[in-house]
Order: structure tokens, then C-alpha cells, then sequence
């Protein structure tokens, strides 16, 4: 399990093979076809590229320690997938890793905070 953090450092999300859990191990979304979705409405989100998850403009929002996004160009919304089965609830962690160094990202970050992008419909 991997941890996600925001444009300042903050752990906002654990990425657990193609499902998102937030810090608390609610599962909020998950990855289809290079792509993320809200578990809930099953919305877009934006592209997942790697280890880097970015908005609907192809922004970054959220990555792992290590990953160095750059700006996209404006990704084309994918067709709606059918809503996965919930996955197992992670058991909750207090450990994680901060980053190592300051994140590197090569474009502007996304206008987004992560709850704001995780709740869009």
C-alpha cells in the first residue's frame, strides 16, 4: 500500500492496487483503464499516469514519494465503467513515509484540493 500526498506533503490517500482508500481506510476510488473514478457516483476523476493522479485539466492532484509528473495536455473523459465490488477494508496504519524531498512537478498543481477532487460528480 502505497501513500498519497498532496501539493504541500500531506498524506491524503493510500493507493492499494486499483483502489484509493482515504487516511481513515474509507474506500473512496478506484483505477479502470488509466483511469480514476469515484466509488461512489462512479464520476470521472482525471488520468492516473504511474504513480501520479491528475484532474480533469491534467493537472496533478495527489502522487507518491518518488513520482514526477509534468502537465498534460486536456485528457478526453473515457467511457463510464461498471462499479468494481468493494474491495477489503485495508487495515488502518499509522506509519507512512513522508516524501524524501520536496515534490518536483513540472507543471502547476491542480486548483483542487484532494477532498474536492475525490467528491466531484
Amino acid at each position: 500500500m502505497d501513500p498519497l500526498f498532496d501539493r504541500f506533503g500531506r498524506l491524503v490517500a493510500w493507493l492499494r492496487g486499483d483502489n484509493i482508500f482515504d487516511p481513515e481506510m474509507n474506500w473512496v476510488a478506484f483505477r479502470s483503464s488509466g483511469n480514476l473514478f469515484s466509488r461512489t457516483s462512479v464520476a470521472w476523476l482525471g488520468p492516473v499516469d504511474g504513480d501520479t493522479i491528475y484532474d480533469r485539466k491534467g493537472r496533478p492532484v495527489a502522487l507518491t514519494d518518488g513520482a514526477t509528473p509534468d502537465r498534460r495536455d486536456t485528457p478526453v473523459p473515457p467511457p463510464r465503467p461498471a462499479s468494481p465490488l468493494m474491495p477489503q477494508r485495508p487495515l488502518a496504519t499509522t506509519q507512512h513515509r513522508r516524501p524524501t524531498r520536496p515534490i518536483p512537478v513540472n507543471a502547476p498543481w491542480s486548483d483542487l484540493s484532494w477532498s474536492q477532487y475525490v467528491n466531484q460528480r
